[in-house]
């Protein structure tokens, strides 16, 4: 019986844990990829709410710094519940978001902003 050649072992079961460790972190990020593009819609809806909620909450902490057009429109945020109800109907948003507290008039802008913050994150 042949004895076994340890330098060569050693080097190849290195190789083989390597390919395994590759291999698990392809999988985590196609998964990742994949869940990007089921929650694509929810992500653009997201971003554009926490535009607006950020724009909104710019508005009324400094109202004097902006233009009739930009004030009117900034503090316009009539839309907002509607949109929250549409993106509630992703389990993973119904699960972070209470609709009761998306009810107008919107107050504490900045913690509404955290909120969406912590969703998308949670989607990304």
């Amino acid at each position: 019986m042949e004895e076994l050649d340890w330098s060569r072992l050693i080097p190849m079961s290195l190789s083989a844990l390597a390919a395994c460790v590759s291999v698990f972190y392809a999988s985590k990020a196609r998964r990742a990829q994949i869940k990007q593009v089921e929650n694509k819609f929810e992500i653009e809806q997201l971003n554009d709410l926490i535009e607006k909620l950020k724009i909104a909450n710019a508005i009324e902490t400094h109202p004097y710094d902006y233009d009739d057009d930009t004030f009117v429109n900034g503090r316009n945020l009539d839309d907002v519940p509607s949109k929250i109800a549409k993106l509630m109907q992703n389990s993973l948003i119904s699960e972070a978001l209470t609709k009761t507290e998306w009810e107008l008039p919107i107050t504490n802008l900045q913690s509404k902003i955290d909120q969406l913050c912590a969703v998308r994150k949670k989607l990304l």
